[in-house]
């Protein structure tokens, strides 16, 4: 579990991707694993986690944000890391006071992707692989 209060990040490397096509989504859930958001490497999109019958229902004051564009490029349009998945290192930040979550890819600037979180909320790193991966904690928490 992350701690609940100030700003906390974490960086996940992702070591193979199969064909490259980096099928995967880093980001944070709730601490009881019933919801969770993270930037989708594939498309550049914020996404929430999907039940069986589509997306999980959300409880009172929680934040949607699926299929929120975060990647851009310079000039403002949707990027991803389609085909160059495999090497990169995805920062996860959340601002526990604030209730925000972000993103850097590859050491970039901050992606704001999401506000509204419950101020405090009990959350823990989360990763969400559509095919075999092998993604590495970089360093623990900060």
């Amino acid at each position: 579990i992350l701690p609940t209060i100030g700003i906390t990040s974490f960086n996940v490397r992702v070591d193979h991707s199969p064909e490259d096509r980096g099928h995967v989504v880093i980001g944070v859930a709730r601490a009881d694993g019933s919801l969770g958001w993270g930037l989708a490497l594939g498309n550049g999109m914020l996404w929430r986690r999907m039940g069986p019958g589509g997306p999980v229902p959300l409880p009172d004051g929680w934040p949607d944000g699926h299929q929120t564009q975060i990647m851009k490029d310079e000039a403002g349009q949707p990027t991803d890391l389609f085909g160059k998945a495999i090497g990169a290192v995805i920062t996860v930040c959340i601002d526990h006071d604030a209730g925000t979550l972000g993103f850097r890819v590859n050491g970039g600037p901050l992606l704001e992707a999401l506000k509204g979180f419950p101020v405090g909320a009990a959350m823990r790193p989360w990763v969400c692989c559509f095919d075999p991966h092998k993604l590495t904690l970089v360093q623990p928490y900060l």
